[in-house]
């Protein structure tokens, strides 16, 4: 009777031994499960991040072509399907400026100043309403009062840019406080309604041999600086493509080493706990 007790002690002991060395070779261990999902994720990000690259490289691609030609006016009627192929190409509207309703985004900061990208609805002569990213000024020039009079014109003016559609505020950035006029991202649909503008965004450019010294002397009296006439996009997508990729290989190989060295610990341990039990009996 006791040599069958014995018998099924150490059964038992046995088989809790084996299923923790199942588990720990199943990776249902928190660490397991951890090392397990982790190059999955980086592989995914590292595959979202070529797609992000491909398209970087076209938007490049498809605004150097747009600099290069000429700027064409804004046709009168615009279907959605001509509008896809109209963004980031070059236009020009001539018009009125709407000082009245100018509305300010920021703060963001150029060669370390911060400051505001003015954006300013245009009411165009067959009375269409565009918005107009004129360009930015200092913080210290937030009130029109301060800035010179000129620096607003008030008859009729040219534009010429890059045309806009809407794009949706990344998850991060905090939403407007109309309440308050501020806004801290050009939502394109959320100021055309306020403006009653079509939701349209003119990117204007700076003057053809407008040099960048002259441009920030300008912005010292309320004079917007306007994109420049070249591609500036940030393009880290390689780097991160290269960081990702490489986080996926190394938590690979951190997963083959901790099942590796884990089956042999808890084997070892298992049969530790064996030994003891033979000994208890």
């Amino acid at each position: 009777m006791l040599l069958f007790r014995s018998g099924i002690k150490f059964r038992n002991v046995f088989q809790r031994s084996v299923t923790t060395l199942k588990k720990q070779r199943t990776g249902s261990s928190p660490i397991g499960k951890f090392l397990v999902v982790v190059p999955f994720l980086c592989l995914g990000l590292g595959t979202w991040q070529v797609k992000r690259l491909k398209w970087k490289r076209g938007l490049i691609r498809s605004m150097n072509e747009s600099l290069d030609n000429d700027a064409v006016p804004l046709p009168s009627h615009i279907t959605q399907q001509a509008l896809k192929g109209l963004e980031w190409k070059r236009v020009w509207i001539e018009g009125q400026l709407q000082h009245h309703q100018e509305m300010l985004v920021g703060p963001r900061t150029v060669d370390g100043f911060t400051g505001y990208h003015v954006v300013t609805p245009l009411i165009m002569g067959d009375g269409r309403r565009i918005l107009v990213k004129r360009g930015w000024i200092p913080r210290e020039l937030k009130d029109q009062k301060s800035r010179d009079p000129a620096s607003m014109p008030q008859g009729k003016v040219r534009v010429e840019g890059l045309l806009r559609t809407h794009s949706d505020r990344p998850w991060y950035m905090q939403k407007d406080r109309l309440s308050k006029d501020e806004f801290f991202f050009v939502d394109v649909n959320e100021m055309s309604t306020l403006t009653g503008s079509e939701p349209l965004l003119l990117v204007q450019l700076a003057e053809p041999n407008e040099t960048t010294a002259a441009a920030q002397n300008a912005a010292k009296d309320g004079f917007p600086i306007a994109e420049p006439r070249e591609v500036k996009i940030f393009n880290s997508h390689m780097e991160y493509i290269i960081t990702w990729y490489s986080l996926a290989a190394v938590s690979a190989v951190m997963l083959y080493y901790f099942r590796k060295n884990g089956r042999k610990t808890f084997q070892q341990d298992a049969l530790n706990e064996r030994i003891e039990a033979m000994k208890r009996l």
